[in-house]
């Protein structure tokens, strides 16, 4: 008996899949690993994720002030640069800051101070829900 051949996905089926497959962590639970853990790699690994995926959901909930202690995952001298370039015109897109930051720092911290940042102007801005988006 022959087996049909398999289909081949295209590059936007391949990621859906991987983003499907990859394990569902509750607010809460990411709330209690950050409690746990000091950093990004020990928290993503305690969740056989990525750092790029445990990065992206701790920077929603810097955006909305669910988290707070940047620190914890980013020093105060690259939160400072990250800032800074974030609040520059280099600062439009997190591809132009990756690209202008180089080597300096990784996607994963530009994201979480991204998150922070968005949160403290949102506070001094009176709540804006318009900042960035």
């Amino acid at each position: 008996m022959d087996k049909a051949p398999q289909k081949r996905l295209n590059p936007l089926q391949l990621k859906k899949k991987r983003l499907a497959n990859q394990k569902k962590i509750s607010k809460e639970q990411l709330l209690a690993l950050c409690e746990k853990y000091s950093s990004l790699e020990e928290i993503a690994l305690s969740c056989n994720c990525s750092t790029l995926t445990i990065s992206i959901q701790l920077e929603r909930l810097f955006k909305k002030g669910e988290l707070t202690n940047l620190s914890q995952f980013v020093n105060t001298n690259k939160q400072a640069r990250i800032e800074e370039t974030l609040l520059s015109p280099q600062g439009s897109s997190l591809k132009k800051v990756n690209a202008f930051l180089k080597n300096q720092c990784t996607e994963e911290e530009i994201r979480l101070v991204r998150g922070h940042l968005f949160y403290t102007m949102q506070q001094e801005h009176g709540g804006d829900q318009s900042l960035w988006e």
